[in-house]
């Protein structure tokens, strides 16, 4: 699969997520500010205080009604009837401050504010529904980090890549016979290459991957690996290699086994209306693409590196003009 093609997949992924949680919370959003009207007529206000306003807002993952009374109160009465209210009503403090009291219910905040600026004996009642927590500002800068790397992947100008037609990204033709390729890969000193064999093939096709021996604290599972094979060449008696970059064995498994569990879990999530465990969820998803992509950056060498073990090791050269010996 071409970087292009990834790149693709990952800004599709990118807005696609975005949109649909944009679209979600907004409705939700919309929901609970009903329901925040309702809880917020049933707090009285403080006795000769006047109504002077409402105001309602909505955003993605943001509902707020805030209801403003004027007239003569002291700020410790105000305080303490509210703190009687609330806490008649099930809300816990949750936050103080010289000008303002917080309470806290499930999902929701109460917020008694007495501003300066509204005046002696002016004050305000907010209800809020705030989904901004920090799992989904860290699940918004993963996706952008995916979508801008998609974008400069995909706009980045350069010379066309010509490629031969089916999977294999690297094909080279050299003079030595498969059992020699194999007996070189395997004593080359010099080169921060493992080789790791693989099977023969009923055909005399011998199977072996490639991957940079890497230090105690660095991980090889999501670097760079080629897979490759040895086809005897009737007509020159020697080998041709032909393979591709790819990921650990593992990690296909892996990803599979993961992707279903996810999947899974979702869907289960969804069904009993656990929305923060899905944010959790989306989270770990986007950090985890986006370590993804930050890995690949940053062993991006590997591939030219392995490449041009090859044609040292092996003694070989492209079988044409159009093969893609180090993409």
């Amino acid at each position: 699969m071409s970087g292009r093609v990834v790149a693709a997949l990952g800004l599709a992924a990118s807005v696609a997520i975005v949109a649909a949680d944009l679209i979600r919370m907004s409705v939700l959003a919309g929901q609970h500010l009903e329901v925040l009207q309702l809880e917020l007529d049933k707090v009285p206000p403080f006795s000769k205080a006047e109504r002077a306003g409402v105001m309602r807002s909505r955003k993605s993952r943001i509902a707020a009604v805030t209801e403003q009374y004027v007239g003569p109160a002291p700020r410790p009465q105000i305080f303490d009837h509210y703190r009687k209210v609330f806490e008649a009503a099930g809300w816990q403090q949750c936050g103080h401050s010289i000008a303002q009291d917080k309470y806290c219910r499930g999902e929701y905040e109460a917020i008694v504010s007495l501003p300066s600026a509204l005046g002696s004996g002016s004050y305000s009642i907010t209800l809020q529904w705030n989904r901004l927590t920090w799992p989904v500002w860290l699940t918004a800068s993963a996706l952008i980090f995916v979508a801008c790397w998609s974008i400069a992947v995909l706009t980045r100008r350069g010379p066309p890549v010509h490629r031969r037609s089916g999977p294999s990204s690297v094909q080279l033709r050299t003079q030595l016979t498969p059992g020699e390729c194999v007996r070189r890969m395997e004593t080359a000193g010099g080169h921060d290459i493992v080789f790791h064999p693989g099977r023969t093939i009923d055909d005399g096709t011998i199977t072996f991957r490639l991957e940079r021996r890497l230090g105690r604290l660095t991980s090889s599972v999501i670097a760079p690996h080629f897979h490759g094979a040895l086809r005897a060449d009737p007509a020159t008696a020697g080998t041709i290699i032909v393979g591709a970059f790819g990921f650990h064995p593992a990690v296909r498994a892996g990803a599979v086994t993961v992707g279903v569990i996810v999947l899974l879990a979702l869907g289960l999530t969804l069904h009993r209306g656990g929305w923060e465990d899905v944010e959790w969820m989306m989270l770990a998803i986007a950090v985890g693409i986006a370590g993804l992509i930050l890995t690949r950056w940053t062993r991006r060498k590997d591939r030219r590196e392995i490449a041009t073990f090859l044609t040292v090791t092996l003694q070989a050269q492209p079988i044409d003009s159009g093969s893609n010996v180090a993409p």
